[in-house]
């Protein structure tokens, strides 16, 4: 069955449906036909994805010595009976309904529920009894609390209960547009799925499970103080509550609120069910708050229950806490194997993210860096001014001080880690691609990670890089060797000195002759100081003269044109050879080697060769 929980007179109750469908035949194996045969029944009942579908229970509640309660205020005196006063309706759902009402002994008021008059013959009673043995077995804070169960003076069955002073949770939800769940808005609700985590961990403890956990199922009070109500349809799965409690394992129908509903729940099979299906609707209203709809909300029945079987719901927005969206994922994984331990371990991993939430919201703003680090990337990556940019740098030094200070509040931020990897390596492939290798290195002993391959890409590079730089000098200096700029200055003065000293001494060789004085001792030992000087003036300018290689050419050409001249002059004095009858072979060297000059370096010595 159905229960009301007590609310606020402005709030309508739900509408609960007494559809007895039995799914125990279907073939469960085949999604579709689950869904579709169960929307058909359930449709005849006038069931709706966000009504809370329920069925009657095949276990008799044990016999009770309920009190009689009266029920008018105008009760005769002397009666020793309690006696409540009757007000208005709170809320009435498809069989019951919610009154205010008065204990006159205390003078409080309380919430008294019942079964309408229409469904006293369809178990009603019956439903209403298991559900006050179950809500009065579960004493906590978070569970809303049974006073009594009475019957009034004609034994019909009545559930006294707390009256909750506040609203649904579901209104409250319903209030916050979408956009502005975050913040501090978002912690309070996360701290309100918290204590529902408290309820239900408890209610699992003492063997019971909700199976209709919803929103609209939580109620929030003036005082911010959260009830869990509505276990009408609660089930045992500790066998020792046989014949007290309704057992699970003999649960054979489709019960719960489509919305919302475990893949377990659609089977209508009770023995899937267990503490993992109120695991699942936990992560159901955990959705809920993050998007603002019910995981399988649907535009018909079928559709709602065939994404509930399948756990199929719409993915979660990227602007959404990724461990926050993990945890929504697990506690609604479609294997139960998949889902948290139990609601302890759920509720203390929701704890575990408001606990470290201000290193993750670093880690997230950090992240949105790194997408606007990688975009920059993508589309500047051939522009070496903006990747050298003080904007581009600027970004990176932000996202990754965001990181480090994310790890710094809270170590084993797993995001954090990795987001600071993604960040470095991004940087180190830059700096690779721009060779900025000492940044490269020093980025590398950054990572939280080694990283072998991107530190051989780095050697490699630098490899590579030295190869490059190698090759260019070598055509560096090859082009300098060639460059007739180049050492221009040092071969000129070279020049003119060689060729005015060697005609000086051609001069000076006609003037003797002229005289009649020239003779070979004086025409060699003029040729000895030309080769002498020579050799001084090179031995000292020597760097300056070979910076080329014409200059080089040209400084080995005269030096052994020198050299010869001098060794031919050396010969014809020795051989007592004229100086005049030796002149034509010297004129025949110089032009030899001015040829030769200008047919391999510089062919504007042509002129000079063809002179001589």
């Amino acid at each position: 069955m159905t229960s009301t929980p007590p609310k606020l007179a402005t709030q309508p109750m739900s509408t609960s449906l007494n559809a007895t469908v039995d799914m125990s035949v279907v073939d469960v194996k085949d999604s579709d036909d689950v869904a579709r045969r169960a929307s058909i029944i359930l449709a005849k009942y006038g069931a709706t994805v966000r009504a809370t579908v329920a069925a009657p229970s095949p276990e008799a509640p044990p016999p009770l010595p309920l009190p009689v309660y009266r029920t008018h205020s105008d009760a005769t005196a002397g009666s020793h009976k309690p006696t409540v006063s009757f007000g208005s309706v709170l809320g009435e759902g498809g069989m019951g309904v919610v009154h205010l009402a008065e204990q006159q002994s205390l003078g409080r008021e309380v919430a008294i529920k019942r079964v309408r008059d229409a469904y006293v013959r369809d178990d009603g009673d019956a439903s209403l009894v298991r559900e006050a043995l179950v809500t009065g077995s579960l004493a906590h804070p978070n569970i809303v609390p049974v006073y009594d169960l009475a019957q009034c003076e004609e034994a019909r069955p009545f559930l006294v209960m707390k009256r909750i002073e506040g609203r649904p949770w579901d209104e409250v939800l319903v209030a916050q547009p979408l956009k502005e769940r975050r913040g501090d808005w978002l912690e309070v609700q996360l701290r309100v799925l918290m204590s529902v985590c408290d309820a239900i961990h408890f209610a699992h403890s003492r063997g019971i499970i909700h199976r209709d956990l919803k929103p609209e199922n939580v109620m929030i009070g003036h005082f911010n103080e959260v009830l869990v109500v509505d276990w009408g349809l609660a089930v045992s799965v500790n066998e020792e509550h046989r014949g007290r409690f309704p057992l699970a394992v003999n649960a054979r129908h489709i019960a719960g609120t489509p919305a919302y509903m475990a893949p377990e729940q659609v089977t209508g099979v009770g023995a899937a069910l267990g503490p993992h299906t109120d695991v699942y609707l936990l992560g159901a209203m955990l959705y809920e708050i993050l998007t603002g709809a019910a995981p399988h909300n649907a535009d018909t029945l079928y559709a709602s229950l065939y994404s509930a079987y399948e756990s199929q719901q719409a993915p979660l927005a990227d602007h959404i806490s990724e461990p926050l969206a993990q945890i929504c994922r697990t506690a609604m994984a479609s294997e139960p194997s998949g889902r948290f331990d139990d609601v302890a371990a759920m509720r203390a991993t929701l704890s575990d993210y408001l606990r470290h939430r201000p290193s993750i919201k670093i880690t997230e703003k950090a992240m949105s860096l790194v997408h606007e680090l990688s975009t920059m990337l993508k589309v500047n990556r051939d522009d070496a001014t903006v990747v050298r940019s003080r904007e581009f740098h600027t970004c990176f030094s932000r996202c990754k001080l965001g990181f480090l200070q994310a790890l710094d509040i809270w170590p084993n931020n797993m995001q954090a880690r990795e987001g600071l990897q993604v960040a470095l390596t991004l940087m180190i492939e830059q700096s690779i691609a721009t060779r900025e290798f000492v940044q490269a290195k020093q980025l590398l002993d950054d990572l939280p990670y080694e990283t072998p391959a991107l530190r051989a890409k780095l050697c490699s590079a630098q490899v590579e890089h030295r190869r490059v730089e190698a090759d260019l000098q070598t055509l560096g200096t090859l082009g300098a060797r060639h460059d007739l700029r180049i050492g221009r200055n040092p071969r000129r003065w070279f020049t003119l000195g060689v060729a005015g000293m060697w005609s000086s001494i051609t001069l000076l060789s006609w003037w003797w002759q002229r005289q009649g004085t020239l003779n070979g001792v004086r025409h060699t030992a003029v040729a000895a100081v030309v080769v002498v000087l020579m050799l001084l003036y090179v031995g000292v300018r020597h760097r300056s003269i070979r910076l080329t290689g014409l200059n080089q050419r040209m400084l080995h050409m005269a030096t052994m044109t020198s050299v010869s001249v001098f060794a031919l002059r050396l010969y014809a004095w020795q051989g007592q050879i004229a100086p005049e009858v030796a002149q034509p072979a010297e004129l025949l060297l110089f032009f030899s080697a001015m040829g030769a000059l200008s047919a391999v370096a510089l062919r504007r010595l042509a002129l000079p060769a063809l002179t001589y």
